[in-house]
């Protein structure tokens, strides 16, 4: 009789390639959504699958430092995912109370990125980049009571928003190039 019980291995192989595929998927819809009108339905169809890209490919991150005891990174991706939650349920952004909202997720972002660095496999500028994605998200929040106009909130919600695209394309490369060496070994 044949075992049914899954191979390590290869189950790490699968979830390194599936959340790299997710991680390209949200930079690649996240800018069709940026090309396409604003508040527009097609707009907002391709960011809400730029977002569960993202959400999908952080639970499979997650899942798959969590089997390796790497366990504080493992819920910081947890945490990033509660998070674009909150990006996913505010899409259209198009009123600056939604922004404000938006904005508000970096609150989890923070904790987030200061667990998701602690995975030590990751190059220290793969780490950083990851705070430096917050920083829109941050003045957003300092901004939010003053005057300014709203089209400045869009373009730092869409740079953060962009950041952190980039950011987790790292973390996918990363994860295959970690994959690749422990094949090696």
């Amino acid at each position: 009789m044949n075992s049914v019980e899954p191979r390590p291995q290869l189950q790490h192989s699968h979830t390194t390639y599936i959340n790299i595929i997710c991680f390209f998927l949200m930079l690649f819809f996240g800018f069709v959504g940026g090309m396409l009108p604003m508040y527009g339905y097609w707009q907002n169809i391709s960011w809400e699958l730029a977002n569960a890209s993202f959400i999908t490919g952080c639970v499979l991150s997650s899942v798959q430092l969590a089997d390796k005891k790497w366990l504080i990174p493992s819920a910081g991706f947890v945490l990033i995912s509660i998070s674009f939650i909150g990006f996913f349920t505010l899409i259209p952004c198009d009123t600056p109370e939604k922004i404000q909202e938006v904005a508000k997720n970096v609150i989890l972002i923070i904790p987030s990125m200061i667990m998701i660095s602690s995975y030590r496999p990751f190059p220290v500028w793969v780490r950083f980049f990851g705070f430096v994605a917050c920083v829109p998200y941050v003045m957003i929040l300092v901004l939010a009571k003053s005057e300014i106009k709203q089209e400045y909130f869009q373009l730092l919600l869409g740079f953060g928003y962009f950041l952190i695209e980039v950011t987790a394309v790292s973390w996918g490369i990363y994860f295959l190039k970690i994959l690749k060496a422990d094949r090696k070994k």
